[in-house]
């Protein structure tokens, strides 16, 4: 299940008919009004256009040789999903119009954060002239350019239309917010083109123990990236992911008497001392860039198997504080070992350090992260069910139960959760 959930409604009523790609849930039922001279908001006002996914709109003849036509809609695939906008407008007289608009805006709803980027090819009487416009209702706007960024969780208005002509006649005009009132320039023609790339964003979560005083001259700390320790900022998955991946990890070195190695490889299973300084047989090396972080590049690592982050030499290292951390012990050379490697230390202590993964969920089901779908799960299940919208304050946050993405926990969830609680284990 994509991690980001889409649903595009006529507000203020949900749609709940669900679609088959990573973002898309459903479709309007098509609030799109298509209007002419000479009663242009009376004249006519197509029937709904039934709940369906691809796209639907409405369009009319108009007064006196107008003509205006919308679209809405959103198609899926695996790399994300689009909202597309489109349709054109001409009138031929000074006075009237013809438009076709969204009579209600439509509203998007998400349950958790996803990019944006968004193209807008619409025109009015040849020239570039935005004819949406796009604002939160609930959620947050992040711009990285003007048509790019990220939407928060929450709900966002979407409101959009064609006309052409002069609205100097009858009226009252509700078009969208670019067609003016009665006196303005005459508009001989409009085009839109307008659409929205929704893409899901990589969660993530981060492992590890806070530094205490003590320190200690080791070489490296094993981990589990399903142990946390007491350093879990952000939370942990909703779900057990696909794959996590490992962008950061930074070690507690104690500055005043080391110098940060400048690289830390991860390992399959604990290296000789030659291969911990070599790199030979590593699976992946972070490259240190200052103040004791080291950058991976998205290295995959499964959640519940543990691994090994050497150094090529020991170095001070604060100990980790209060030695919670359940996911493995420090590592130096272990000589009554043969052969001699980067080994477990023999204590419970573990070093000052943590790790930044992304991820993708995989098992949706496994709602407590714990690699199966069990009497535990079903427990969480439950509860939200019995909430069942996933904007409400009581549901758990993200929505995890959603299992389809409708953004309501209900009976085609149940469905979903069943098969995978008769699996019980997490492929």
């Amino acid at each position: 299940m994509n991690p980001t959930r889409l649903a595009l409604l006529a507000s203020p009523v949900l749609c709940a008919a669900a679609l088959a790609g990573p973002l898309g849930t459903g479709f309007t039922s098509g609030n799109i009004r298509a209007a002419g001279f000479p009663d242009p908001l009376r004249q006519t006002t197509l029937a709904p256009v039934g709940q369906k996914s691809g796209s639907g709109g409405g369009s009319t003849g108009g007064g006196f040789g107008g003509f205006a036509s919308a679209d809405a809609g959103i198609i899926d695939t695996d790399s994300g999903s689009t909202l597309s906008l489109s349709g054109f407008a001409f009138h031929n007289l000074n006075d009237g119009y013809t438009a076709s608009y969204a009579a209600t805006p439509l509203v998007l709803g998400l349950t958790k954060a996803t990019s944006f980027a968004i193209t807008d090819s619409s025109t009015v009487d040849g020239g570039a002239h935005s004819l949406v416009s796009f604002e939160s209702i609930t959620g947050s706007v992040s711009y990285e350019t003007s048509t790019t960024g990220t939407l928060s969780a929450g709900m966002y208005r979407v409101r959009f239309g064609v006309a052409a002509g002069r609205a100097n006649s009858f009226g009252p005009t509700v078009v969208s917010e670019w067609y003016g009132p009665y006196g303005t320039s005459r508009v001989n023609s409009s085009s839109l083109d307008w659409k929205m790339l929704l893409k899901p964003m990589a969660e993530t979560f981060t492992l590890g123990n806070f530094p205490s005083s003590s320190v200690y001259y080791v070489q490296g700390q094993s981990f589990t990236p399903s142990s946390f320790g007491n350093a879990v900022a952000p939370p942990a998955p909703a779900s057990t992911p696909k794959v996590a991946r490992l962008q950061w990890m930074s070690i507690a070195f104690d500055l005043s008497n080391a110098v940060p190695p400048p690289v830390l490889r991860i390992f399959d299973a604990p290296p000789t001392p030659a291969a911990a300084a070599s790199g030979a047989g590593s699976r992946a090396t972070g490259v240190h860039v200052g103040d004791g972080f080291y950058k991976f590049d998205g290295v995959a690592l499964d959640y519940h198997t543990k691994y090994y982050a050497v150094l090529p030499e020991a170095a001070n290292i604060f100990d980790g504080g209060g030695d919670p951390y359940p996911g493995g012990v420090d590592m130096f050379i272990r000589a009554d070992l043969n052969p001699v490697v980067i080994g477990e230390g023999y204590g419970t202590f573990d070093i000052g350090f943590d790790a930044t993964f992304d991820y993708l969920p995989g098992c949706a089901a496994d709602l407590n992260t714990d690699g199966l779908v069990e009497d535990t799960d079903f427990v969480l299940f439950a509860t939200a069910y019995d909430t069942f919208d996933c904007f409400d304050p009581a549901m758990p946050a993200n929505c995890p139960a959603n299992l389809n993405g409708d953004l309501v926990v209900d009976d085609a969830d149940f469905v979903a959760f069943a098969l995978a609680y008769n699996e019980l284990l997490c492929p």
